[in-house]
């Protein structure tokens, strides 16, 4: 994007400004299909600023570039300047101040598919200008080499750079179908899962690998029933996936009770243990945007409006999620 009409300084800022998109996206490769222009052009651009400094900004070989001390200082003064001329931009060429530009986002599917999907074809008729890439994944997430913008993730991010923000907390329950307690009857005890006769869905943790013990936390008090490893004979990622197992009549589940809570209120489903949860999920919104980028803002005032009706649901009762819910069982 050119920032003047004309002139030697409006070609060098916005040969800096490619050169602080060439850092964030990571390779000439990823810059080049994303400006639908050629690597080479890339190159010229960077080479005419090197000439015009008349110092070196990076060192590349034939896949890769690191950054020289110059490159960096480059880098680190400019990244800024780069987020405050976008949102300037933003209220020059849209007179209704509307943000414009693409976000490419990472988010879990279970969790989107009833806290945040049904309501992003609203989010964008509300901002006409705003394009997005979303990646539905549960997994811990690296922002920088994944090239994301913004992530919804359960995990707390290994990288420490990462700015995190907590936005919900989910209560994991026991669940079954009501045909599956006319199979196999009603578990009394934690311990009657462990007998043989119940099969129970548990999950992985961050790292996608098996848990030690399956915990139960009874809600009021400290107590905590510890269950051997292999109580959980499937162990899954998706919750979804683990409800359509359920939902079979031959299994026990664990799930977030915000997921399941419009088919416990119809009675499909039963709660087992209710004086007991498995836990809490933790969600967190984390990002590689600079926090004054308009994107992010605007994203962000959206994710906490889906926290809320969540929160609302749980609160009332009311079925606000049963647009994604009474069609997925």
């Amino acid at each position: 994007m050119t920032l003047f009409s004309g002139g030697k300084e409006s070609e060098m800022f916005d040969d800096i400004l490619l050169m602080v998109d060439l850092v964030e996206y990571g390779s000439f490769y990823s810059l080049a299909n994303q400006l639908k222009i050629s690597q080479s052009t890339i190159s010229r651009k960077i080479h005419n600023l090197e000439s015009e400094l008349g110092v070196k900004l990076i060192n590349r070989n034939t896949k890769h570039f690191e950054l020289t001390q110059a490159g960096r200082i480059l880098y680190e003064n400019f990244k800024t300047s780069k987020v405050s001329w976008q949102n300037q931009l933003n209220r020059i060429y849209d007179q209704d101040n509307l943000v414009h530009g693409d976000l490419k986002i990472a988010m879990p599917q279970s969790f989107s598919s009833y806290a945040i999907t049904p309501y992003l074809c609203k989010f964008l008729q509300d901002n006409p200008k705003l394009n997005l890439s979303i990646s539905y994944q549960y997994n811990q997430i690296n922002l920088y080499e994944e090239k994301f913008d913004i992530a919804i993730t359960a995990f707390i991010p290994e990288q420490t750079s990462v700015r995190l923000k907590t936005i919900y907390r989910s209560k994991i329950i026991l669940v079954c179908s009501r045909e599956y307690m006319e199979k196999y009857g009603h578990p009394d005890r934690a311990e009657d899962l462990t007998n043989g006769r119940h099969l129970v869905v548990g999950g992985l943790d961050q790292k996608n690998s098996y848990i030690k013990y399956f915990c139960m936390f009874r809600e009021e008090g400290d107590e905590i029933v510890e269950l051997p490893n292999d109580t959980l004979r499937i162990r899954v990622n998706n919750f979804d996936q683990a409800l359509f197992m359920a939902a079979s009549g031959e299994c026990i589940c664990g799930c977030p009770i915000d997921r399941i809570q419009s088919k416990l209120d119809s009675g499909e489903f039963v709660r087992l243990f209710p004086e007991y949860n498995l836990g809490y999920l933790t969600y967190y919104l984390i990002r590689s945007l600079d926090a004054g980028d308009m994107r992010y803002q605007i994203f962000s005032d959206f994710i906490m409006e889906c926290m809320g009706k969540l929160a609302d649901y749980e609160k009332t009762g009311i079925n606000l999620l049963s647009l994604t819910t009474s069609s997925i069982l």
